[in-house]
């Protein structure tokens, strides 16, 4: 719930400002012609995510939900039995070269700039704070007060925006087979670990709780 409420208000708050500059610097012929995200051209069909109930015939894996709520991995403790090591060196990285699924280097520059645009934004500089959170603060070396950061903007655009993206990586949580061993879904984890870990930053941090009319 936090996830969408939040992402909900970023973009609406840098909808206007974010299309008329990237209008500035992209044509909008060009953004629509190679955006992978629902921003795209709307002369192109786009298929509907399949029932959580079903399985997808087109996925290597069966469906999102076939084997309950994923494994649970951390991302800031070495010594944690479930901690996870990223694979690629950063998030740009990962998301350009993970094996899962892709983008562009034309979706990293626009979707870095959107977050950067929302990030000059008085909501952004003012709602968006980490709140205090105990232990996590030191855990996660984010101190409370601290304000939101472009990558974990990026993380939140990509999980509510694109898809294919939020349905495969969602996959690289869970197990492929019920008897598949843990050490098996960590190391196809592994290509996804700076997103998931920024996901759950901003989300555990940042994130506003919804109430109960809001759901």
């Amino acid at each position: 719930h936090s996830t969408s409420q939040f992402s909900y208000n970023a973009y609406n708050a840098d909808n206007t400002s974010g299309d008329a500059a990237a209008g500035r610097t992209r044509p909008l012929s060009l953004v629509r012609d190679h955006s992978l995200s629902r921003y795209g051209a709307a002369r192109e069909s786009v298929t509907t995510p399949r029932s959580p109930q079903q399985e997808d015939p087109e996925s290597l894996t069966l469906d999102v939900f076939a084997y309950g709520f994923g494994v649970r991995f951390s991302y800031w403790m070495a010594t944690w039995p479930d901690f996870v090591q990223p694979k690629h060196a950063d998030l740009r990285t990962e998301l350009l070269e993970n094996d899962i699924y892709r983008i562009s280097a034309f979706e990293w520059d626009l979707l870095r700039h959107r977050a950067a645009l929302f990030m000059r934004t008085n909501m952004a500089q003012t709602s968006y704070v980490a709140q205090f959170k105990g232990s996590g603060h030191e855990l996660m070396k984010i101190a409370p007060g601290s304000p939101l950061r472009v990558e974990h903007l990026i993380a939140l655009y990509t999980y509510t925006n694109y898809p294919n993206i939020r349905i495969s990586f969602q996959k690289a949580c869970l197990k492929a087979t019920s008897d598949e061993a843990f050490v098996s879904v960590r190391k196809r984890h592994e290509q996804i670990a700076h997103w998931a870990r920024l996901l759950y930053e901003a989300v555990y941090l940042y994130g506003q709780r919804m109430h109960d009319g809001q759901r």
